[in-house]
């Protein structure tokens, strides 16, 4: 029988003080074989030697570099300089690689914060023409025959590979319909694409980018949704493009600019309707 002087060993609680742990913690660790204590007495105390006190110095200060049990477990059955160099530079990867991602999620911040305080006019209703330099879109097309929940399914498909998770908050997608389909009402409401702005650069190039040609832009915004005013909308692009001798070269597009992101009531919504046009 081993005889065990618990004058120099270490209770539960006093190890726990030492180190600023519970108890419940130093449970915790023997109940998963990381540390176990040197012997339990007869009345139930935990008792753990120097050796233990040396191997928790190493476990608490590892766990405060936020390195995983199952890794200090590893390191702890055969500890060297080498492995020891290799712990610290893989946490400190995965921290840089937290570091990267807090500070693109910052930029996404930023940026969804310059949108929603873009200034847009606030007399709607209004057509105006504009000059457009120009333009990249990313489009997905959309199959007449679709239903309602295959084209969400594309909808958010479109969304997600445009922005990439959470940056999909960036922009707005919006949706195109044919010049028949919107000045003839026969099926004003059929989109034909989604869309999303992109800045023309490399990193976009894909067989899914448009470009809008640079010229003459015909807009309005408007407020509420677009389903509940199409009618009022065409017929007011047209009479504007009769009176000033304009006809239309592009889709219909319709974007978002204010939605159910900062909106309870559709009635608070803004889009802005635009086509690229010319003089007859």
């Amino acid at each position: 029988m081993i005889m065990y002087d618990e004058n120099n060993l270490f209770t539960a609680g006093e190890l726990a003080n030492l180190f600023g742990i519970s108890k419940q913690t130093l449970l915790y660790y023997d109940k998963i074989n990381l540390l176990s204590p040197n012997y339990i007495s007869d009345n139930g105390y935990r008792h753990y030697s120097i050796q233990q006190y040396l191997d928790l110095e190493i476990i608490v200060n590892l766990r405060s570099l936020n390195i995983s049990i199952s890794d200090i477990k590893d390191f702890l059955k055969d500890r060297n300089k080498d492995k020891f160099f290799n712990l610290l530079n893989r946490q400190k990867h995965a921290c840089e690689n937290i570091i990267l991602e807090n500070e693109e999620i910052i930029r996404t911040i930023d940026v969804i914060e310059a949108n929603l305080q873009q200034k847009y006019p606030h007399v709607f209703d209004q057509p105006l023409l504009n000059w457009q330099d120009e333009r990249v879109i990313r489009q997905t097309d959309v199959s007449q025959v679709m239903d309602g929940k295959a084209r969400v399914i594309l909808y958010t498909k479109h969304s997600q590979n445009t922005f990439h998770n959470h940056k999909s908050l960036e922009k707005f997608v919006g949706w195109s319909v044919t010049c028949e389909d919107f000045f003839t009402q026969e099926h004003p409401n059929r989109s034909c694409e989604y869309f999303s702005l992109v800045s023309n650069t490399p990193k976009h190039k894909s067989k899914l980018q448009h470009t809008l040609p640079a010229g003459l832009y015909l807009e309005v915004y408007f407020q509420g949704t677009y389903y509940a005013k199409v009618k009022d909308l065409a017929q007011l692009l047209q009479n504007f493009m009769q009176l000033n001798q304009l006809r239309p070269l592009s889709k219909i597009y319709i974007m978002p600019v204010t939605n159910h992101l900062t909106c309870n009531n559709t009635s608070d919504y803004v889009n802005k309707i635009f086509l690229h046009v010319e003089h007859l």
